[in-house]
């Protein structure tokens, strides 16, 4: 389903900025890197609808390593669902090493199959299968397909 897939392989990182004292500086950075969609559940920002902005996720926590927390390299773009899910859980997989697409699909009723291990992580952590996160995609999958059929039909 176009807008619902994932990458087939690992994020290349195509920006390296440096030296800001806030990692809040890199936003518009990890905007354009991420392409302004959520890293992990491929949430797109203008189809935030109450307005709460995306969040930085520190890829390894600041508490498991406080040197990372403004490396360029450690930061990821996520909506605010799956960074508070993440919060300092350690083990999810790193976009930047592997392929989402390897890990998890989301079928055409916008449900997620983890495909492994790694797959069964980003659904449990991310709580990608919950009853809400499912309806969400599902009607934004929904929407994309109609608005991609009325396109054609004109």
């Amino acid at each position: 389903m176009m807008g619902f897939e994932y990458p087939t392989a690992p994020h290349v990182r195509r920006h390296g900025p440096a030296a800001y004292e806030d990692y809040n500086s890199y936003r518009q950075w990890l905007r354009d890197e991420f392409v302004f969609r959520c890293v992990y559940c491929l949430h797109r920002e203008q189809w935030n609808l109450g307005g709460a902005t995306f969040h930085i996720d520190h890829f390894v926590p600041v508490a498991a390593d406080p040197a990372g927390k403004l490396e360029y390299s450690n930061l990821l773009y996520a909506c605010t669902r799956c960074n508070e899910a993440k919060r300092a859980v350690l083990g999810v997989p790193d976009p930047c090493q592997v392929a989402f697409n390897d890990c998890i699909r989301i079928l055409d009723d916008g449900r997620i199959e983890p495909l492994s291990d790694q797959g069964k992580k980003l659904m449990l952590v991310l709580r990608l299968g919950s009853e809400k996160s499912v309806r969400d995609r599902s009607r934004w999958m929904r929407t994309l397909e109609f608005l991609r059929t009325s396109n054609t039909a004109l």
